[in-house]
Formats: C-alpha cells, structure tokens, sequence
C-alpha cells in the first residue's frame, strides 16, 4: 500500500485506513482536517478465512506496495498484496499453505505465541512457532513478475539450542549480497536470565548455523 495507508489485523478481517492528504497544520500546530469526514478512513476491509496471529510487511524492490505475511490460528499462512484489479476485496494471495508438518506436530506451542521477522533484504521470513523450532521461507525476488512461479522458495525447519524464544529479528548489514541472513534471538534460561544470541541463516543449503 502506498505510505499513507495503514493495515490493521482485527481478528478475522484486514482493515486499510488511508491518510487523507487534505490534512493541515493550524495555527497553534495541530494537524486537523480541512475538509468535512474522517480525515483517516477505512478503505479496504477483506476477511481473512481464521484468526490473525501475525502480521508483517515484505517491502520488494519489484513492487510499489508492500506485501503481508499473514499466519492464523488454524496454522495456515499466506503472503497478500494489494491488486486494484480484483474487486471486491482487491487482494492477491501470492503463497499460502499449512504449518502442519512432521516437524511441527511433535513440539510444544511457545508460550509467547507465533513470532515473526523478515529479512530487511527480503531474501526469507522466519516463524517461531514451537519451542526449539525455527521455520524459514525463502522469498524468490527475481519470479515476482511471472505469476506462473512460486513466490516462497522450499520452505525448511532449523533446531534451536534456545528454547523460550521472547524475540527474534534480522540484523541489517552493510553488504546483503556477500553477507547472508543473521538471526538474532532473544531467549530465557531455565533461571530466568536473558541473553541474546545470533545465528548465520544459510539459505543456499538450507541451514542455520
């Protein structure tokens, strides 16, 4: 969407408010409407078929909108995007699939429920979904134009020695193309202790070290 547009997860649904650009400063500094309405109105509601769990933005460098990573609680993912020609609802399903695996069956739910990052690069998104237990989805930049082609690359699950995950993120890097993903986690000991430590995502063999 463009960068007025704001995208908000309630529950079942998407709802998209646009920034009016009639929006202006008065005197004392306040930003207030010029005009008469909402100066942030809703624009776009679609259903989503489960309960949001996550929601994070995949900035292409292909696409002019943001796309969505979405999961539910019926362990189904997507990625959606904004497509102005599909009405109703305007919305374009890029991936989607289950989180029901062999992998994920046999672990426990964590107990800070789904987290989410995405590679600021926009090479893959990580899901921590059960303890121990990372998922990573590889992002096929170079396909986007051809919508015959699958958007996720093979998606493969990493082992963690860290077990409560509190949170996780993509560390930025000065070269993207020589340095691969680096992930850094937040976790918690069996004491209570928290410590921070970072794992080198190796795509290309489909590993994290």
């Amino acid at each position: 969407y463009l960068q007025q547009d704001v995208v908000i997860g309630k529950s079942r649904s998407l709802e998209v408010r646009q920034l009016r650009k009639s929006l202006r400063k008065s005197e004392d500094g306040e930003t207030i409407a010029s005009g008469s309405g909402s100066p942030f109105p809703v624009v776009l509601n679609a259903p989503i078929n489960g309960r949001i769990t996550s929601l994070s933005a995949i900035q292409l460098d292909s696409k002019p909108t943001s796309l969505l990573f979405v999961t539910t609680d019926q362990h189904q993912y997507a990625v959606i995007g904004y497509d102005s020609q599909l009405a109703p609802h305007y919305i374009r399903t890029y991936a989607s699939g289950s989180l029901k695996d062999e992998w994920n069956q046999l672990g426990q739910l964590s107990e800070c429920g789904p987290l989410v990052t995405v590679d600021p690069y926009s090479r893959c998104i990580i899901l921590h979904l059960y303890d121990g237990l990372v998922t990573v989805f590889p992002i096929r930049n170079a396909i986007m134009g051809r919508p015959n082609d699958k958007f996720l690359g093979p998606v493969f699950h990493a082992r963690l020695e860290e077990r409560t995950v509190l949170a996780l993120t993509i560390l930025h890097h000065v070269d993207p193309i020589e340095t691969p993903p680096h992930l850094c986690i937040l976790h918690q000991d069996s004491r209570g202790a928290q410590h921070v430590a970072t794992h080198v995502v190796d795509l290309h063999n489909s590993q994290i070290m």
